[in-house]
């Protein structure tokens, strides 16, 4: 037999014993393959990013009107999927060319694989629900599939790391990781909420000067908190002042950019 003959019998051999390998456990092997990448790609950027953006209920109340079940979170939620996202990003471009440094990185893979999943079990419920109006709930399973794309790229920076990298090192990456990825969105989250609901109050009670301030300063960050702008509409909907009002929906707009009547609509649906 040729040479050639040989090495087809051998790659017909690995690919029959690459079939007979499950499909999870095909899922954590280290080695890379053009489908992972797709699937890593889809899963861990593209769609996580779509779910944000068609969010119909949990983050942003708008597609159903109402308020959004987890707004006051919205934007510590939303820091922490860029920060991630653009781990996996950086990881998945420039992986192979950290060489054996890439320890750290893979302690923020791995933490967005924990944090996926926690967001994937608080949904879960809601998919469940959801999947019978016109399968939107199907999205809500989506963290878990990300959770999947983050550990087994977690798993493999971490095993690109050198040897000396100990299983302690390793565990105080991700402890690291987990600090950074929360704390520093929750204190942001702290700060802007405070200075949302100080504007908010000098828009509602303010005089016309401090009120106009107070909604250029939101112009911003008044959308990633609903809770707080909703409460210009109900001030808008119980005042009976046509020039108040007239003020109040003009304020509303320049801070959410949405009509105030529109919003109103909604929340009394």
């Amino acid at each position: 037999m040729d040479k050639a003959g040989v090495l087809n019998i051998e790659s017909a051999g690995s690919r029959d014993e690459g079939s007979r390998i499950g499909f999870w456990r095909r899922q954590f092997q280290l080695e890379t393959t053009r489908r992972k990448t797709i699937f890593d790609v889809l899963f861990g950027i593209v769609l996580p990013i779509l779910c944000f953006i068609f969010d119909p209920i949990v983050f942003r109340g708008n597609f159903f009107g109402g308020t959004a079940l987890f707004g006051r979170i919205q934007l510590p939620v939303y820091l922490m999927a860029f920060v991630e996202i653009s781990a996996l990003t950086i990881w998945l471009c420039a992986g192979k060319r950290l060489g054996r440094r890439p320890v750290a990185l893979g302690g923020f893979l791995y933490a967005g694989a924990l944090i996926s999943l926690l967001i994937g079990i608080v949904l879960l419920p809601l998919s469940l629900i959801g999947i019978a109006l016109l399968g939107l709930g199907l999205l809500g399973f989506t963290p878990f599939l990300t959770a999947l794309v983050f550990w087994r790229n977690g798993r493999r920076a971490f095993h690109q790391s050198p040897d000396e990298v100990t299983g302690g090192i390793k565990l105080a990456s991700l402890a690291l990781a987990l600090v950074f990825i929360i704390g520093l969105p929750v204190m942001a989250h702290l700060k802007i909420s405070s200075i949302t609901e100080e504007s908010i109050q000098k828009i509602l009670k303010g005089d016309e000067i401090e009120a106009e301030a107070a909604a250029e300063k939101l112009r911003f960050i008044g959308r990633l908190n609903q809770p707080e702008t909703d409460k210009i509409v109900w001030t808008y909907n119980n005042e009976r002042d046509e020039a108040r009002r007239a003020r109040l929906a003009r304020l509303y707009f320049r801070v959410t950019g949405m009509d105030i009547e529109r919003r109103l609509t909604l929340l009394l649906d």
